[in-house]
């Protein structure tokens, strides 16, 4: 059933909107800014084709008359435009977005089932596979690959496909086999804990896919484990160690001597509202400020208690990538290590790269709009 519509000039020549049961009153720029009439937007990307920061601060909303669906708005300046109900409920928060990214699922070794992905099915123009793809990777941080040809450097080609390569000190992609003289821990065969990438790097790197080009040993295998769940757990169970990872500055240190990298931040990275963002995990490379001692009491024993939870293996899924698979996880909320294994029993060949998040983002919602038959909130008409 179709919401009726309302709008009304109020004081301070400021509009007035209600929509079904809600109502809210509407800045004369904030209403300007979303302008689509003719010369306001270019056609093909959209972008403003004048400066926002230009318009007059006094400017008012002199009259409003609402037709169906839209609400025709005219400015003290004299500009007119219309904006759909739509485009406001959707705005105002009043409608769910259906190109929102999906909700994060915690989750543990329960997990089930397991996110596998076909790669022909991701290689091609297949919305349904691509949504379904980016589905698991948004919701759970991260999926699996098969059937991913094991020629080298095959991992470009999936990269470049899902988004942007990010190159690191380490290169656009790396070779993860066991050296002689490694430049890094994972250049060996030994156990690694669970931990995240880069924690060093403004930024750190959002993606990491690995890709197994070769696996003959027995041992070597995989972990992952969900770190925005430990976190929230964390904050459940003693929410002063959770405040004091979120508040505590951190110095993350990768010196090699011929190379530094150095980022001051906080374990547990929170967005403008208090919701979990990022986290940075890695026993190896922290070392905290030395602040009131008590603080660090509690610092300390939040960040024993998530090194605890995480490399639990009732909290981690474990899996073996065979030839042909690739791991795609976000380093940015996921943790990964690997089993130890003896080099001497076969050949151990990963790949691995870094991409951005904005690729699966873009992916994600260009699937939503083929998926719903939409354009997007700002195109012209919305």
């Amino acid at each position: 059933m179709r919401e009726r519509l309302g709008a009304s000039v109020e004081g301070g020549g400021r509009l007035q909107v209600t929509i079904g049961s809600n109502t809210a009153t509407l800045h004369p720029v904030w209403l300007r800014e979303r302008s689509t009439e003719e010369g306001a937007l270019d056609p093909t990307n959209l972008q403003r084709l004048y400066d926002n920061n230009d318009l007059d601060l006094a400017l008012e909303v002199v009259n409003c008359i609402t037709d169906a669906d839209v609400v025709r708005i005219e400015f003290s300046d004299g500009y007119q435009m219309s904006i759909s109900a739509q485009r406001l409920m959707l705005e105002l928060g009043w409608v769910p977005d259906l190109e929102a990214l999906p909700d994060r699922v915690a989750w543990t070794s329960s997990l089930d089932p397991f996110p596998y992905v076909e790669w022909p099915r991701l290689a091609a123009d297949d919305t349904e596979g691509i949504a379904d793809a980016l589905q698991k990777f948004w919701s759970l941080g991260f999926f699996v690959l098969r059937n991913v040809p094991t020629e080298l450097d095959t991992i470009r080609k999936v990269a470049t496909r899902l988004g942007n390569l990010i190159p690191t000190n380490f290169g656009e992609v790396f070779n993860v086999v066991s050296e002689a003289d490694p430049t890094d821990l994972a250049y060996t065969p030994i156990h690694l804990n669970a931990h995240s990438d880069g924690p060093y790097r403004k930024p750190v790197p959002s993606i990491q896919m690995l890709h197994c080009l070769q696996n003959d040993t027995s041992g070597g295998e995989s972990t992952l484990v969900d770190g925005f769940g430990a976190s929230q757990e964390l904050k459940a169970v003693d929410s002063e160690a959770y405040r004091a990872l979120t508040e505590t500055a951190v110095e993350f240190r990768y010196d090699m001597l011929s190379d530094v990298v150095i980022n001051r931040t906080r374990i547990l990275e929170l967005d403008h509202v208090g919701r979990f963002r990022q986290i940075r995990f890695s026993h190896r490379l922290d070392y905290v400020d030395a602040v009131d001692p008590d603080q660090l009491d509690t610092f300390y024993r939040g960040r024993k208690w998530l090194r605890d939870r995480m490399n639990n293996p009732a909290n981690q899924v474990q899996f073996r990538l065979a030839a042909g698979d690739l791991m795609l996880m976000d380093n940015h909320r996921l943790l990964h290590g690997r089993t130890s294994f003896d080099p001497r029993e076969g050949r151990r060949h990963l790949q691995g790269c870094y991409i951005d998040h904005d690729g699966p983002d873009a992916m994600w919602r260009l699937a939503q709009r083929a998926i719903h038959g939409t354009s997007g909130s700002i195109s012209p008409g919305a």
